[in-house]
């Protein structure tokens, strides 16, 4: 996805990714409005949805209609059901039986200096 990590931590791990969103990490079965969104005011905000089947498959089908035209990202949604399924059962792997995600390596520092002694230092 381009502006939702799939980390417990919202890291970004490919380039043009962008943290305007909040992690998909544990998304299934999780409340709306309880992550941290970049950039956003309480307003624009889906608020009162338990993210389960029946909710991410409306909202992967029209996210304005669900947010109630409160959606600040562009996306119209995904007709086809089947892809849409899938998608949800994807999202349903992203919790904390995924080992690989629940307790990914180390993030990198983001100041180039630091990463250059590390990788001198072999860690």
């Amino acid at each position: 996805s381009q502006c939702h990590s799939i980390y417990p931590d919202n890291r970004i791990t490919q380039a043009g990714q962008t943290q305007l969103g909040p992690t998909l990490f544990n998304v299934y079965g999780r409340a709306s409005g309880l992550e941290e969104i970049q950039q956003k005011n309480p307003e624009a905000r889906v608020d009162g949805v338990l993210w389960l089947e029946a909710q991410l498959m409306n909202y992967m089908k029209n996210p304005r209609v669900l947010a109630q035209g409160r959606v600040q990202m562009n996306f119209r949604g995904i007709p086809d059901f089947q892809t849409r399924v899938d998608i949800v059962h994807y999202l349903r792997t992203l919790d904390w039986d995924n080992e690989a995600l629940a307790h990914p390596p180390a993030k990198p520092s983001g100041f180039p200096p630091v990463r250059w002694v590390q990788k001198m230092r072999g860690e």
